[in-house]
C-alpha cells in the first residue's frame, strides 16, 4: 500500500498517538530526504489493524500507508479491486517510502 498513484502517506493517527517518537523520526527523515510531498506531516485516518496489538504488546510500530486518499477520503480508489494491480503502481511514492525506511534503519546506532 506504498506504491500507489500519487500516493500521500500522512501521519496515521494511532500510529501517531502510541508511538509518536517513531513517526516524528520516520517523517523527519522524508522531509530531510526531499519526499516530503509523499509524506504530509499532518493526521490522516485511523486504522485498526496488527499494528495495534504489536505495539500494545510492548513493540512500538506505525503505519505507513495510504489512508487519506484525496478521492476517497480513505484507502486508494483501486484497493481491492480488479484494478488493483500492476498497472496501478508509481515507482516514485514506492522509492520515497523505500529510501525513507532505509535512511531510517541506517540512521540507527547499533546498541552496546
Amino acid at each position: 500500500m506504498v506504491g500507489g498513484t500519487n500516493a500521500k502517506f500522512h501521519r496515521e493517527y494511532y500510529s501517531n498517538k502510541s508511538a509518536g517518537k517513531i513517526v516524528n523520526k520516520v517523517w523527519g527523515a522524508a522531509a530531510k530526504a526531499g519526499f516530503s510531498t509523499f509524506f504530509p506531516n499532518e493526521i490522516g485516518g485511523a486504522l485498526i489493524d496488527d499494528h495495534l496489538f504489536i505495539d500494545r504488546s510492548g513493540i512500538p510500530c506505525i503505519d505507513i500507508v495510504e489512508c487519506n486518499n484525496t478521492i476517497t477520503r480513505s484507502f486508494p480508489p483501486t484497493w481491492h479491486t480488479l484494478r488493483d494491480n500492476m498497472a496501478s503502481i508509481d515507482t516514485a511514492p514506492l522509492r520515497a517510502v523505500g529510501q525513507t525506511v532505509l535512511n531510517v534503519i541506517l540512521s540507527e546506532k547499533p546498541s552496546k
